[in-house]
């Protein structure tokens, strides 16, 4: 059977969902028009896998993409802005071809979308769902042993990343750390997500990457999320600028790319030596004999 039979038989099933009903409420996102993006997406990537992943009764398109080193750092999960797709031009269809080149396995999630007749606004009520396909992703990776795991996020994916990573405070996730870039939680949406009270409660190392160029709301938040960071005395938040780039970081995509990458690394590197120490400590306390000089 191939590949469009496949979609096409995917799209049935999410129609016959909907028609018969689960007796709860209806779902704030649109099964049907997600499957048929899916299907698109299935027929024109050259780079990268198709995985199914199941959230509830339904199924999301995740376009994993391994890495292409000898050694592998981790997977990165990534998050597109609103109403978009996993292989979305520009920002998230750059990552997830790149971050592969140094080592990173990438798995580029496709976000709940509304039924075209629904108002924006509605976009707050798929965070729940975003969630649900979140754990999902990383319930994967950890089943093929892919760890540590950081979550990127761009524009409305990037508020997002930041609103899941605030949230899984006690719950042994693996997420080492999360990227905002040019984070972007419109005022419209309800019910509203309040950006900087997600930023205070994250516990992890965080990037708030954005545009010296970018959209207005981005750039008149920078310095409350700033604030907001230092108010949730988090000592791995980091705040970078990128010159001349606007939210599309058009024609900056090289050095978006290395910016995210750089970062990466660097987390990885801090990750590693925690570990080296953590070992030697209980090492120590168990009182296996180090080495001598």
């Amino acid at each position: 059977m191939n590949h469009i039979v496949q979609s096409g038989l995917r799209m049935l099933a999410g129609a016959a969902l909907v028609l018969a009903g689960t007796g709860g409420p209806a779902a704030a996102y649109d099964n049907n028009r997600e499957q048929l993006i899916a299907g698109r997406l299935q027929e024109r990537i050259k780079v990268g896998t198709p995985v199914w992943l199941k959230s509830g009764s339904n199924e999301f398109l995740v376009i994993q993409t391994g890495h292409m080193t000898e050694a592998p750092l981790g997977a990165v999960i990534l998050l597109h802005g609103l109403g978009a797709h996993p292989d979305w031009p520009g920002v998230i269809s750059q990552l997830r071809k790149s971050l592969p080149q140094r080592g990173w396995t990438t798995v580029a999630i496709q976000l709940p979308i509304l039924p075209p007749e629904d108002n924006i606004e509605a976009y707050g009520k798929t965070l729940d769902e975003a969630r649900r396909r979140i754990d999902a992703t990383l319930k994967y990776l950890a089943e093929q042993a892919i760890e540590p795991v950081v979550i990127v996020g761009y524009s409305f994916g990037g508020a997002t990343a930041l609103h899941y990573c605030a949230n899984m405070a006690g719950k042994n996730t693996g997420v080492l750390g999360v990227a905002g870039i040019s984070p972007l939680a419109q005022p419209f949406l309800r019910p509203p997500l309040k950006l900087l009270q997600e930023i205070e409660k994250i516990r992890i190392p965080v990037l708030d990457l954005y545009g010296s160029r970018d959209y207005k709301e981005v750039l008149e938040q920078a310095a409350d999320r700033r604030l907001a960071g230092r108010k949730g005395n988090n000592p791995w938040y980091q705040q970078v600028e990128i010159e001349g780039a606007d939210h599309n970081y058009s024609g900056l995509g090289t050095v978006l790319n290395k910016r995210i990458s750089g970062w990466l690394k660097k987390l990885i590197e801090e990750h590693k030596a925690r570990q080296d120490n953590d070992t030697q400590a209980t090492e120590a306390a168990a009182g296996v004999p180090g080495e001598t000089p």
